[in-house]
């Protein structure tokens, strides 16, 4: 988050509701059912005494819902922003520019809020993709953690921060300099901070490849990407292998994610080191 940004932030959570509600001394009330973002921010415009202008990448039509009980404004503007993966700058002549947050998240319904505050936000399928790609790893980017000798390596693309109750997606990419007919790996987690929501095949070997994974309550997950019969390998180069949807269920300082085991098998069903990046520790924040 940019400072201009983050002083905004912690501006809305500290002022007071009878400086930011409708009404001084009593909570705002709002029920907003599957309306348009535009819709929902002037009514939040209305009750926080601000006027909003939008970025050209803003998507003001994504739909969403808002239901407020006894609330202060701030908070549900807060909780709005958040569940839209959006940002405030600073007001300039009474105006408040909304852009997109540095930060962003891949998940098609995001559900956020207090027991005063819910915001559910729908994206549609072009959002969703707009978004994914802005997660994906600068093509010229070479990974940092993979020994200089590995020839076929996992590197993955995931957030450094969360917050408690939102979902993220850990994306998975296989890079190899040969083709590849299976993939078996297994991820372990912090199953005190982090929930598996889904896990989701890429594209690696197309539409006729086969995808199994297993979730173990304990803190596991072993994923197995195969290469059907008939399917051209197009393992020769990079590719998304899988994409997992965590929910961050707990704060912690550094909620751990890692990759514990990984091989591959080539065309010949011989063995092939796979290279693994190092440990991530994510900070989940209340």
């Amino acid at each position: 988050m940019r400072p201009a940004r983050a002083l905004l932030a912690l501006a809305l959570m500290a002022s007071p509701a009878n400086t930011l509600a409708a009404e001084a001394g009593a909570g705002l009330s709002l029920s907003l059912h599957n309306v348009t973002l535009a819709q929902a921010f002037d009514q939040l415009a209305l009750s926080s005494g601000m006027a909003f202008d939008y970025d050209g990448a803003v998507r003001t039509d994504r739909r969403m819902s808002l239901f407020v009980n006894g609330a202060d404004a701030g908070s549900a503007l807060y909780y709005a922003l958040r569940a839209n993966n959006l940002e405030m700058l600073a007001p300039k002549n009474g105006r408040v520019l909304v852009v997109p947050a540095d930060d962003t998240d891949d998940t098609p319904i995001v559900v956020l809020g207090t027991g005063s505050v819910l915001v559910e936000v729908s994206k549609d399928e072009a959002d969703v993709r707009q978004q994914r790609a802005r997660m994906q790893p600068a093509p010229s980017a070479a990974p940092q953690t993979a020994p200089q000798t590995a020839d076929t390596l996992i590197d993955w693309k995931v957030r450094q921060r969360s917050r408690v109750g939102s979902n993220f997606t850990l994306q998975l990419y296989l890079r190899s300099n040969r083709a590849l007919d299976a993939v078996p790996l297994t991820i372990s987690f912090d199953r005190q901070a982090l929930e598996v929501v889904r896990i989701e095949a890429g594209g690696y070997w197309g539409p006729r490849s086969g995808f199994s994974s297993k979730v173990d309550p304990q803190g596991t997950i072993t994923l197995e990407a195969t290469r059907n019969d008939g399917a051209q390998p197009t393992g020769a180069g990079d590719g998304l292998l899988a994409a997992v949807t965590f929910r961050a269920m707990g704060a912690s300082p550094a909620a751990r994610i890692q990759i514990i085991s990984a091989h591959a098998l080539d065309a010949a069903g011989g063995d092939v080191v796979v290279a693994v990046p190092m440990v991530h520790a994510m900070l989940v924040q209340p």
